[in-house]
């Protein structure tokens, strides 16, 4: 749009949004020798398909090209029934988080907040919600600079991840709990995907392991993400992408962040000063060894307790060419400006 490779032609609501081709694009691409104006394609449509059900059903028939957000139980299946479909796993980045609200007692201890993480067995809470996908993808999932590996981590970071229920009941105890507390959780009023059932779930354990209770407030999903923005309660479940590591330091963590994507309201200055200074810093070597001290410093603090993130499937037909699974996310797309339909290939698939 704008300078891109395509101009909105129509959005209907509730239908879909369609672009068409921008004769003005300035990009071309040079095949065999040979030179070609980008885009390919002449038009771009995305229908509205809020029920999951139906976009299997529109994939499956053919009416859609790709979708990227395919659940790993419907990749499976269309995997059975529909083998022509390529596909590659993918978390596009997202990982699922519970946020405590670091300004409300008796989370505003950081030893409490360790000690809640080292007393959830993440593992166990990932694979019983997520199914597959990484556990330990925040708050820069591996692959991109500033990740730091979990065997790298200091030894009071690197324990947090070590699911130990005995010790965390001690260190609650030590913090003047050894008979629990009451927390409020804010949560998906209906839950429409197994990751927002992990509330729920971590209430439960936590109320089984350490006496904590728990008063529900559950939120319509319309208005979830407004609700996360000030937190209402103690604590509440969301997912953050973790690809962009900027962009996720500042709005979850920083504290210029509240009021935006910051839901545990994590304000700490010495974070602050490092992240400022690691967004002008121009050499890669030092910006990267910034991130790395930032992503240490925001676990080591526990403002959020991770779970990693679900495997979806990007799935599309083998007439859509020039796509290979690039997900359509903030940090790298989908390169709409070279796609075609191989309209023969697709007759002869009969669709």
């Amino acid at each position: 749009v704008g300078t891109g490779p395509f101009m909105v032609k129509e959005d209907t609501p509730g239908v879909s949004l369609s672009f068409v081709r921008n004769p003005n694009y300035w990009d071309t691409t040079t095949i065999d020798g040979v030179e070609y104006k980008l885009p390919f394609v002449d038009e771009l449509v995305h229908p509205y398909i809020v029920d999951f059900s139906t976009v299997i059903a529109a994939l499956r028939t053919g009416t859609l090209d790709v979708f990227w957000y395919v659940q790993l139980m419907d990749a499976e299946h269309l995997m059975v029934t529909t083998p022509e479909l390529l596909s590659t796993p993918g978390t596009g980045g997202w990982t699922s988080i519970i946020a405590l609200r670091t300004d409300r007692p008796p989370l505003d201890n950081v030893n409490v907040r360790r000690a809640l993480m080292i007393g959830t067995d993440i593992e166990a809470v990932a694979m019983a919600t997520h199914r597959a996908g990484p556990t330990y993808s925040w708050p820069i999932v591996e692959g991109i600079p500033g990740h730091v590996p979990l065997e790298e981590l200091p030894p009071d970071v690197r324990e947090l991840f070590v699911y130990d229920p005995v010790k965390a009941r001690q260190m609650l105890a030590d913090e003047g709990y050894p008979d629990g507390f009451t927390l409020e959780l804010t949560d998906y009023a209906f839950i429409q995907h197994p990751r927002e059932e992990i509330g729920g779930m971590v209430a439960s354990l936590w109320e089984r392991d350490f006496n904590i209770k728990t008063i529900f407030n559950p939120v319509e999903d319309v208005l979830y993400a407004a609700t996360m923005v000030d937190l209402p309660g103690h604590y509440g479940k969301g997912h953050q992408d973790c690809l962009v590591p900027i962009h996720l330091l500042y709005n979850a963590l920083s504290t210029e962040g509240i009021g935006i994507d910051n839901w545990a309201w994590y304000s700490n200055p010495e974070f602050d000063e490092l992240l400022a200074k690691a967004e002008v810093t121009v050499d890669d070597a030092d910006r990267e060894a910034m991130l790395e001290a930032l992503f240490v410093m925001a676990l080591r603090d526990v403002p959020y307790i991770p779970f990693g993130g679900a495997y979806w499937h990007a799935m599309w037909w083998p007439w859509l060419k020039n796509f290979y699974g690039e997900w359509d996310g903030i940090a790298w797309g989908t390169p709409y400006d070279t796609l075609w339909i191989d309209q023969e290939l697709k007759a002869e698939m009969g669709y």
